[in-house]
């Protein structure tokens, strides 16, 4: 299943990828029990204290969402629940995370994948050729060549008689028509006629399209919020869009009004309020009203939350805070975006251990592998 995005430093044509989505259930289920066993190599789970809650006995294991995680056997791929016990038989070849209580799975040299809720049970008797992925309670699904759409108890919902389909967001899923994209709702009837040279799904009531080589922005009824006049126009990402006028960046703002005149050589997405600019061929950041966050002197900057950038400055790499500051007095190497509110690092030693989300190391860089935190719980490898 895929979808069209573009690129938005550039003026060429939008480009196809795959969609491939995990999700993580924000629900904290700490617990407390010490460790049985301790085998070298082998994965278990530690809780947001760092202790190891879940012996390490398996030969890989996931982060969980929806109380269940992908775990690995001598037999092969199953499911737990939080509290260790194999809930879903260790049988099958290879398995999708669970999001809104379903999930893709497919037996060891079959062909087809199937649904499963988190008791194990199948759902439908449809098989699909292909792993399914659900936004909006449905996955699309291909069979003999044609796209139609599922639901999360295994209902074939729209059938497949659509030439493409991307994924539903905010109602509207993306299809191919003889002269161009147009949108479709749950029900399979056309919500928007288009037709479109190529679009990005809705986000937040907005999808990005392109008439006539030119870009502009829709909601939900297809009304045009930005007319299709632009080369280079960016979504909307937290009521701002990016914009090229004369060679230059800048932003709209929801009613379509330039909000943030064009000054900057590039303009990235929004994020935790805040926005990577290029001037001058340096990196800076903005708020919404674009009062400078961070003066343009970095030679990149990435959001990883509210409070933790990772920043490129003389070719050095370090994180630090919105006020330039460093984020943590830990030995970071490598950090990552937080879940559950805790970041996963790696240090200099290239083991990996957690910080929280104020820079306060919670465990140390102790495991040879691991994971984000979900339900409670992170996945670690011991080393050997």
């Amino acid at each position: 299943m895929k979808i069209n995005i573009f690129d938005i430093r550039s003026s060429s044509s939008f480009s196809r990828i795959s969609i491939l989505m995990a999700a993580i259930i924000l629900l904290l289920l700490p617990l407390m029990r010490p460790v049985l066993a301790a085998g070298p190599g082998k994965w278990g789970y530690i809780n947001s204290s760092g202790i190891m809650v879940i012996a390490p006995r398996f030969d890989f294991a996931s982060t969980f969402s929806d109380e269940r995680a992908q775990v690995k056997t001598a037999d092969g791929f199953g499911f737990i629940d939080t509290s260790g016990a194999l809930v879903i038989p260790a049988r099958y070849g290879q398995v999708m995370p669970f999001k809104h209580g379903v999930t893709s799975v497919r037996l060891f040299g079959g062909q087809e994948w199937f649904l499963i809720n988190t008791r194990g049970e199948r759902l439908g008797n449809q098989g699909f050729s292909e792993m399914l992925t659900f936004t909006d309670g449905l996955a699309a699904f291909r069979d003999k060549g044609k796209t139609g759409y599922v639901d999360t108890a295994g209902n074939i919902v729209i059938q497949p008689t659509l030439s493409w389909g991307g994924p539903f967001f905010n109602g509207r899923a993306p299809i191919t028509l003889t002269l161009g994209y147009a949108f479709i709702d749950k029900s399979g009837a056309i919500a928007i006629k288009g037709p479109f040279q190529d679009t990005n799904p809705f986000s937040g009531g907005y999808a990005l399209v392109k008439v006539k080589g030119m870009r502009g922005i829709i909601d939900t009824t297809g009304k045009w919020v930005i007319p299709p006049k632009y080369w280079a126009l960016g979504p909307y990402s937290e009521g701002r869009a990016s914009v090229q006028i004369n060679r230059k960046w800048g932003y709209f703002d929801e009613s379509g009004s330039i909000v943030i005149q064009p000054k900057y050589e590039f303009a990235a997405t929004f994020k935790f309020g805040c926005t990577t600019v290029t001037l001058s061929g340096k990196t800076g950041l903005i708020d919404r009203s674009g009062t400078v966050v961070l003066p343009p002197v970095y030679e990149s900057l990435e959001m990883l939350s509210p409070k933790c950038l990772r920043s490129v400055k003389d070719g050095v790499t370090q994180y630090i805070t919105l006020r330039g500051e460093p984020f943590s007095s830990g030995d970071i190497g490598w950090l990552a975006p937080p879940a559950e509110g805790l970041h996963l690092y790696r240090g200099s030693n290239n083991k990996w251990g957690y910080i929280s989300e104020d820079g306060t190391v919670v465990v140390e860089a102790q495991y040879c592998n691991a994971g984000a935190f979900g339900n409670g719980l992170a996945p670690v490898q011991v080393c050997e």
